[in-house]
């Protein structure tokens, strides 16, 4: 299970005494917060996140700071052929369901539930095409 805050910052910079009020793993990379949990009954691990983004919410206000509810989202990790992850409850932040994803780029990557990143792969392979195209259209003129 990963899900992405973002924290907006009204007043004060993001502080380090973030990390009490989160009780998850969590990685924190300038105003991106991802925490992440794991178990095998897709409503307990529902649960723990929003329990999580609850906890935060309070420390957000706090601290005078919003979760950018738009830019929120959560995503399942799963096996391919495990089945249980496709219908979930929602995940909620101040009683409004957080979106969830099936593809997600965090720090670059384009990650996919099953973790087989072929979306990312393909957006590399796109992106290495254009360039090559646009290289040999241009080296008539050099």
């Amino acid at each position: 299970m990963w899900n992405s805050a973002r924290l907006a910052s009204r007043e004060s910079p993001v502080h380090n005494d973030v990390v009490s009020a989160i009780d998850l793993p969590f990685l924190l990379h300038a105003d991106d917060l991802v925490f992440y949990t794991h178990g095998i009954d897709p409503s307990k691990i529902v649960d723990s996140l929003s329990n999580t983004l609850t906890k935060l919410n309070s420390w957000c206000v706090k601290n005078k700071l919003v979760i950018n509810k738009v830019k929120t989202q959560f995503m399942f990790f799963h096996k391919s052929q495990d089945t249980k992850f496709g219908i979930v409850p929602d995940v909620k932040l101040d009683g409004k369901p957080i979106q969830r994803v099936f593809k997600f780029r965090y720090l670059g990557v384009i990650v996919d539930p099953i973790l087989s990143f072929k979306t990312h792969f393909n957006s590399v392979e796109s992106r290495i095409s254009s360039a090559i195209y646009k290289l040999q259209s241009v080296k008539r003129y050099v």
